[in-house]
């Protein structure tokens, strides 16, 4: 798994409309709780299930409480100390991840990246991408990263390219310059597609992204449709926050061989 890999699957999951939840959401984290829960096929304590997700005891305590109401788990005390739950994965939580595995599949686009994968393999990238929250400004922060590195690793291939071309026609070398990307900002709308978020979501995180310093907001970036449509990209303090994103990711995709 690649950082356009883990694109796919998150944003994909952010894409299943409403109903198709069946009138049981639940989240990304939790989904991916499920999946841990699934790959052990034994019952497991909440303290472990936190230290997988790398999250609060109390936050994974909250997760687990709406697994259950939903009968996607079941709790019971530990079979060695009464004063630990454990949990284990109901039938109808192995439904549920089937189902959601086939929607997620459903959702990546033609064209990117797992777009032909097994719904057999989803529920693995889940239980390896679950071993980190990542919250929505993150996620977008992490988007806004990829977008503006293909953007600049796209206007050097096309620089060296043309360059190669012109002394192949000349036959002289020509002294190599720094290209300038097209365009590493992207629109609300542009990052609503890569993410996969609302739209509403995306404005009201960019807002906070923006007030805390992390991304840049104008109404003048090179490359957009209309003079009026606000481009966002990334601050330097963003820059740095996206290549931490980029490590965790990567962390995650050596477990997914």
């Amino acid at each position: 798994m690649d950082l356009n890999q883990f694109l796919s699957i998150r944003s994909a999951f952010n894409r299943i409309p409403q109903q198709d939840f069946r009138g049981e959401r639940i989240s990304f984290d939790e989904l991916a709780l499920l999946c841990k829960l699934q790959s052990v096929n034994v019952p497991v304590r909440t303290s472990a299930l936190s230290e997988y997700s790398n999250a609060l005891r109390p936050t994974t305590t909250h997760r687990l409480t709406r697994l259950d109401n939903f009968d996607m788990i079941k709790r019971v005390e530990g079979a060695t100390d009464a004063r630990s739950i454990e949990c284990s994965i109901t039938d109808h939580g192995v439904d549920t991840i089937n189902y959601l595995s086939k929607q997620i599949v459903k959702n990546i686009p033609k064209g990117k990246p797992l777009h032909s994968i097994k719904a057999s393999r989803v529920p693995h990238y889940l239980c390896v991408m679950g071993t980190q929250y990542m919250t929505a400004g993150d996620f977008i922060i992490f988007s806004l990263f990829v977008h503006e590195n293909e953007q600049r690793l796209a206007a050097e291939a096309e620089e060296a390219n043309a360059q190669a071309a012109e002394v192949e026609a000349e036959g002289q070398e020509m002294e190599a310059g720094t290209p300038e990307p097209e365009s590493t900002t992207m629109t609300i709308s542009q990052i609503v597609e890569m993410t996969g978020f609302a739209q509403p979501t995306v404005s009201m995180t960019v807002s906070a992204l923006d007030d805390k310093g992390l991304v840049s907001r104008s109404r003048s970036g090179k490359g957009m449709p209309h003079p009026r449509t606000v481009s966002v990209s990334l601050s330097e303090s963003g820059e740095a926050r996206g290549e931490e994103l980029k490590r965790i990711v990567r962390a995650m995709s050596m477990n997914t061989k």
